[in-house]
């Protein structure tokens, strides 16, 4: 058996839609992100759904509540360190509960399709977050991209 070249952490991703708009929080570096994070050790076997909802709830508090829908996008990026990410992106549909953030962000928005484009997005502009951001507001398919 041939031993695994990469590492990569997986990362599961909200991609919370209210009324056209979609919720996204500023990383202390100033980029733009989804809310959500990786499988902590332990969580192997946790449905990823129920880790996605810890994620939320530690970013955004414990009042903000969403319907976690399908899973819309993947993708990857290499981190600084040699290791890869793998980004799990679920569209998820605010439900109730203000935004409480964490120490995780410094700031969050509800972007509409013309202004998270001046944004800058974690991974940058190719990344498979703008790909998501423009299938939400209907400018891009992601029809076979998950899989």
């Amino acid at each position: 058996m041939r031993k695994p070249s990469q590492r990569f952490y997986i990362t599961l991703k909200a991609v919370i839609v209210d009324h056209g708009t979609v919720l996204l929080a500023q990383a202390h570096d100033g980029r733009w992100e989804f809310p959500g994070g990786r499988i902590d050790p332990g969580e192997e076997l946790v449905p990823l759904h129920d880790i996605l909802r810890r994620e939320i709830r530690e970013e955004l508090g414990e009042e903000f509540t969403v319907s976690i829908g399908p899973l819309i996008n993947t993708w990857t990026v290499l981190y600084k360190d040699d290791v890869y990410g793998l980004a799990l992106e679920h569209r998820c549909e605010y439900m109730s509960g203000p935004v409480v953030l964490s120490d995780e962000h410094i700031d969050y928005r509800w972007v509409t399709e013309k202004d998270w484009k001046e944004l800058p997005l974690v991974g940058g502009n190719t990344s498979g977050m703008n790909m998501s951001l423009e299938a939400i507001f209907g400018k891009h398919s992601l029809v076979d991209s998950a899989l």
